[in-house]
């Protein structure tokens, strides 16, 4: 407890600190001030006159702010006429653009500031310029990017998807027609159940994919498994048969059969039995001692190998194995009699025959430049061109190299040609005629295809197309050209000689025998193995 410091009774606690007070009441503090000289003795000089300074100084602003509405423009009329209200939105446009103010203050919350007439004209220019776009007032229908965000439940928007939006004086960001956000939500929406039935059709589509797969790989496991057991029953059916006597291949060799009987067996009537799985062909025994006896009789009654060779029971003459330029030699003999007419190719000749002129008359062999590997190789290692050179850029190797780097390709090319009928038949007619005069003068006979085929049109009148059609007109219900001649299986049929050409041997193609051997009327389709076993017994007889 405490005591008055003025009289000395118990003072009470103060309520707020919880202390004793220093005085009981306000009279005693005031008489203790009193007596410690604590006020002063000598009042203000100007006690009530600060009121009449304010006043004053009031009614100065006052007129001073009437002064400067007459000759000024206030800065709240260029904010009323752009729709702004916080001053704060031009402050920086107007220190940027070095614009100096007068302002009255009339009370703590009162403040009017002033440009000058040519200010104000610059200053509303700029905002014009600047904010010219934004709006007073919100449009009606017109939302915020906050109740976008909000309805396309995204964290941010990009207001460039919207065409209708606009700004508001003295609000911050965009607002947006309400409509075109509804609509935007609703094709996002539609676009997105879409990439999801797109996105199931895809996953759908892999599974099935992958149960294809699996399947296939069932498959192909229960196929190798039946392909084993199918292998174990063509072995025990070729076991079977080699011991009823048939032999293979390499036992027929022994015997005197040619080596390429496995592909001409059919050709001489020999009989065999093929297998799958790899398995090796069979051939009669007796079938093929009786084809050896028939090569022995050919071998003494002909020219016995003096200038041919026995391909699959035939005698083959050959080209001249001893030229060792055959390019160059077919080229002067065959090409260049019939291209001495062809103006275009003259000058090639001329310079192809110089070149041989010097290699065979003067021993000088000209070299040439390749302009591939460019090294420089004798002539004749190029094939012709008609040019001013005589021979093409590239040299024979490089070519073969380029035909070997894409021998697929034209090897499929080269199949695809062998289709169209005429092409078969001109080629096919043309090798067979050479192989007939070359059996009959005993060497190989050269000599151009279209050379043969001038001679054929010229003396049985009628060319590749005509032959083609001839043979088609003669067509057995099972004819076509896709089984003509080598046909792998099945059914395949020849051209057929009427009266053979063992019976109209010819020397030239100017022989008489030619032109009967070789006469529409003597040429027809028949069955392959028709044609094949009645050459076989006219050989035999």
């Amino acid at each position: 407890m405490s005591k008055c410091l003025n009289c000395g009774k118990t003072t009470p606690t103060n309520s707020r600190t919880y202390k004793p007070k220093k005085y009981c009441d306000n009279k005693c503090a005031n008489k203790f001030y009193s007596k410690d000289k604590r006020y002063s003795e000598n009042p203000r000089w100007d006690w009530g006159e600060g009121n009449k300074k304010k006043e004053q100084e009031k009614q100065k602003k006052l007129e001073r702010l009437r002064e400067l509405q007459d000759t000024m423009v206030d800065r709240q009329e260029v904010l009323v006429h752009f729709g702004m209200k916080n001053p704060t939105s031009i402050r920086k446009l107007v220190i940027e653009l070095g614009i100096k103010d007068q302002s009255v203050k009339i009370g703590p919350h009162e403040k009017h500031v002033f440009y000058s007439k040519e200010d104000a004209k610059l200053l509303t220019d700029v905002i014009q310029e600047k904010w010219g776009h934004k709006l007073k007032e919100v449009p009606e229908g017109y939302i915020h990017t906050n109740e976008v965000s909000k309805i396309m439940n995204v964290a941010r928007i990009n207001t460039e998807l919207f065409e209708n939006k606009v700004q508001v004086f003295e609000k911050a960001g965009w607002f947006i027609d309400k409509q075109e956000v509804l609509d935007y939500v609703q094709k996002r929406d539609e676009a997105k159940a879409k990439a999801k039935e797109r996105r199931e059709a895809k996953e759908e589509e892999i599974a099935f994919r992958e149960r294809l797969r699996r399947e296939k790989k069932e498959s192909k496991a229960l196929q190798k498994k039946q392909w084993h057991v199918d292998q174990k029953e063509q072995d025990l059916k070729r076991e079977e048969f080699l011991s009823k006597g048939w032999i293979d291949a390499s036992e027929a060799c022994d015997l005197g059969a040619p080596k390429n009987i496995k592909y001409s067996s059919q050709k001489f009537g020999i009989r065999t039995i093929a297998f799958t799985h790899n398995l090796a062909k069979l051939y009669n025994r007796e079938d093929v001692l009786k084809h050896v006896s028939y090569l022995k009789k050919l071998d003494e009654a002909k020219l016995k190998g003096a200038f041919g060779v026995k391909r699959g029971g035939q005698i083959v003459i050959l080209k001249d194995q001893n030229d060792p330029f055959p390019y160059e030699t077919r080229m002067f003999n065959l090409k260049f009699p019939e291209w001495k007419n062809v103006k275009k190719k003259l000058k090639s000749i001329k310079t192809n025959e110089l070149y041989r002129d010097q290699h065979f008359n003067h021993n000088k062999i000209v070299e040439l430049k390749c302009g591939e590997c460019e090294q420089y190789k004798p002539y004749h290692e190029f094939r012709y061109a008609p040019s001013k050179r005589g021979r093409r850029i590239k040299c024979k190797a490089c070519e073969d190299k380029r035909y070997q780097d894409n021998k697929e390709e034209v090897s499929n090319r080269m199949k695809e040609r062998w289709k169209i009928p005429w092409v078969k038949m001109r080629v096919i007619i043309c090798s067979q005629i050479k192989k007939d005069i070359s059996f009959v003068i005993g060497k190989y006979f050269e000599v151009q295809t279209s050379t043969i085929w001038n001679e054929i049109q010229k003396q049985c009148g009628y060319n590749e197309h005509d032959l083609v059609k001839h043979i088609q007109n003669q067509f057995g219900p099972k004819m076509s050209w896709d089984n003509h001649a080598r046909s792998s299986e099945g059914f395949r049929w020849e051209i057929d000689h009427v009266v053979s050409r063992s019976e109209l041997r010819y020397d030239s193609l100017n022989h008489p025998n030619f032109k009967k051997c070789w006469g529409l009327d003597n040429l027809r389709p028949l069955c392959a193995k028709e044609n094949k076993s009645r050459w076989f017994i006219d050989k035999q007889t």
